[in-house]
């Protein structure tokens, strides 16, 4: 028995060490560092300046489509990427109106919206496309102050904010407003305006959170100054806006733009446009939701402007562009790490919030005294349970065994009646099991 104690003791202490080990990267001294990394893939044959793009994810094979920008037929011309093939189709389609310097959003795994126009002529557009079908039909336009050049961003699924954007070319038409499309019902509202007007911007969504960065605003003025606009209680008729610190890369105008998220954290990326409308970056800087700061990526392939940004999960694609013309090149940037472990709680939310498969994040902090956090992700409806056992595998606390919808949990733990040692946690859901360690130490 005593050589037996002497074992089991040795290899408590060697799992003790081993999780005090894997833990350092989860410590407030040792934070994981996000990471994001670009890579050059085939050049569009749609290069023309002011396209806009969407990704859209049909039959598990991923589209990105790119609408209009560039001159004349240019402005109708519909291309299309496959992710599988990694081949490029141009022409695939001819929208009924011209589109520059718009925005495209998908619904569901079959439809895309085009809200915008082409400057100076026939803004404020809403066409929506099957791509199944090949079918285009024109929609209601926009309510108030018709425009192009805004940042669109779809929330909950059927709604789209069409925030700000101009109505024509550096004009003095800039605006504030903030339009809710209801792409089921094909009608328009509104909601709180921007605190200031605003065109040519990067942004996106992230829960009930919109980032709306740098821009144009008139008077031969751009600006570097950054709005968050949280949708109070998820209605969308009320957004409170604030502003947080300015965009790292100055008075950035047509930046590509887009939400990433990676596990159970995410922000919004922003590379490339004109600085003062003038020079081009490559910069690229991600709004961390977690971490609540702008942080630093790698420069994108090429410095450039007037394109647009399609995101799908941990990625933003970046096609088209202008250098001192249209450019076909077509970027990618993945995260395999985003700092933080911020999941939205106890609530179901938006597609952009929702994991694509289950999901359990170490808990933090790991060690811990005497509390702890657990995150957890579910891409479905199902019976789930949460639960913590000990070494000898015996349950020491149930703190999850009921119905739970799709989303991002995180759930409490307090364990002081719980001596120090290594304890497990299990998530239970469907056919999806895993168990993670933890370390308290008292």
């Amino acid at each position: 028995m005593a050589s037996a104690q002497v074992n089991y003791d040795l290899n408590l202490q060697s799992k003790l060490m081993m999780n005090r080990s894997n833990a350092q990267q989860f410590t407030a001294d040792n934070p994981p560092l996000t990471t994001g990394s670009w890579a050059t893939l085939g050049a569009t044959p749609h290069a023309v300046s002011r396209s806009c793009t969407a990704y859209l994810k049909r039959n598990d094979t991923g589209y990105v489509y790119q609408f209009g920008g560039g001159t004349g037929a240019q402005y109708t011309n519909v291309a299309r990427y496959n992710t599988r093939t990694s081949v490029w189709t141009n022409n695939v389609s001819t929208m009924p109106s011209g589109m520059s310097s718009a925005s495209a959003i998908t619904y569901g795994d079959s439809l895309i919206f085009v809200f915008g126009g082409e400057i100076l002529a026939g803004l404020g557009k809403c066409m929506k496309w099957n791509v199944v079908t090949n079918t285009w039909t024109v929609m209601a336009p926009m309510n108030i102050n018709p425009a192009t050049d805004q940042l669109s961003v779809k929330y909950k699924d059927t709604l789209v904010f069409c925030i700000g954007g101009c109505d024509g070319a550096f004009s003095g038409n800039v605006f504030s407003d903030v339009r809710v499309y209801n792409m089921k019902r094909n009608t328009w509202s509104t909601s709180t305006q921007l605190p200031m007007v605003k065109a040519m911007m990067g942004g996106g969504v992230y829960g009930d959170t919109i980032i709306v960065g740098s821009g144009w605003t008139n008077g031969l003025l751009s600006t570097a100054v950054v709005h968050k606009g949280v949708i109070t209680g998820g209605n969308p008729a009320a957004i409170t806006w604030s502003t947080i610190a300015d965009y790292p890369a100055g008075p950035v105008l047509r930046p590509a733009s887009g939400t990433v998220i990676k596990g159970f954290a995410g922000g919004i990326c922003i590379t490339g446009g004109a600085v003062d409308g003038a020079a081009l970056t490559s910069a690229t800087y991600m709004w961390n939701f977690c971490t609540q700061t702008w942080q630093t990526l790698p420069n994108n392939s090429l410095a450039r402007t007037n394109y647009k940004g399609c995101n799908a999960d941990s990625s933003l694609w970046c096609p088209g562009g202008f250098t001192t013309a249209g450019v076909g090149q077509f970027d990618r940037i993945t995260f395999t790490i985003i700092d933080g472990s911020c999941g939205l709680v106890g609530i179901s939310v938006n597609e952009n919030g929702v994991p694509s498969g289950y999901a359990l994040a170490q808990n933090y902090p790991n060690p811990f005294n005497p509390t702890t956090t657990f995150t957890y992700g579910l891409p479905s409806t199902g019976l789930t349970k949460l639960v913590v056992t000990d070494v000898l595998g015996r349950e020491v606390a149930v703190l999850v065994n009921e119905q739970k919808t799709a989303g991002i949990y995180t759930v409490n733990f307090d364990a002081s009646r719980l001596s120090s040692g290594i304890y497990f946690y299990t998530l239970s859901s469907g056919s999806f099991k895993e168990t993670k360690r933890m370390l308290l130490v008292k």
